[in-house]
């Protein structure tokens, strides 16, 4: 079924999916194609799932897709709202939690060369922290088994905040566009700035924020 349907145009794709959510195949291909979706059909779509299937990771990306896109759009200026996402021990942690402090998220993936460099950047940011700011990593993986496992020796330095973004809500309201992408918040839980990339300028900015 699923092959027959990688064969349609993307829009009999999308009529496909909407008209069948109850099916393994329509979860695929909504969830494939959600960026594409109006809201509202989305939200109808989701509804429309029965419960064997509410559990599906299609479902839970299309239901976290959709709830990032109906925060505010984040721009430089504009309060970060919390979220929570996953750590190592399945426990949810909150990301901007009210403490007062500025915070660095690095959003990475395991996948990125460049990512996995900007480690070793973070380790030095630490070193250097004295508690100044908060530091985070999103690993925008696909699953929790490449999060934990690959590159283990980099990863085994991490002694912050790490976090997966297990369904994508991350990705989508933080408007993670490259890896790895740096979101500097401040105290008053405002995006300050965005830096995206691994070069000598990047590195040069985000010590500046532990001087």
């Amino acid at each position: 079924t699923s092959e027959k349907i990688e064969a349609l145009s993307e829009k009999e794709q999308i009529d496909f999916a909407l008209n069948n959510p109850n099916n393994i195949p329509g979860l695929y291909f909504a969830n494939k194609n959600k960026e594409k979706i109006p809201i509202p059909d989305l939200e109808k779509f989701s509804i429309e799932v029965n419960k064997d299937l509410k559990n599906s990771i299609d479902l839970k990306r299309i239901e976290n897709y959709v709830s990032a896109k109906k925060r505010k759009t984040l721009i430089k200026g504009n309060t970060v709202e919390d979220f929570k996402l996953p750590d190592k021990d399945e426990e949810l942690v909150s990301v901007i939690n009210a403490n007062n402090k500025k915070k660095l998220i690095g959003f990475f993936s395991s996948g990125c060369s460049y990512s996995i460099a900007s480690i070793s950047l973070l380790e030095q940011l630490s070193e250097l922290n004295k508690n100044k700011i908060e530091i985070i990593t999103i690993w925008d993986d696909q699953t929790k088994d490449t999060w934990l496992n690959s590159d283990q020796e980099k990863k085994s330095k991490i002694t912050w905040t790490n976090l997966w973004d297990e369904y994508g809500f991350a990705k989508t309201y933080l408007n993670r566009t490259m890896w790895p992408t740096f979101y500097i918040i401040n105290e008053n839980e405002e995006l300050y700035d965005v830096i995206k990339g691994y070069s000598k300028n990047t590195a040069e900015k985000l010590k500046k924020l532990v001087e």
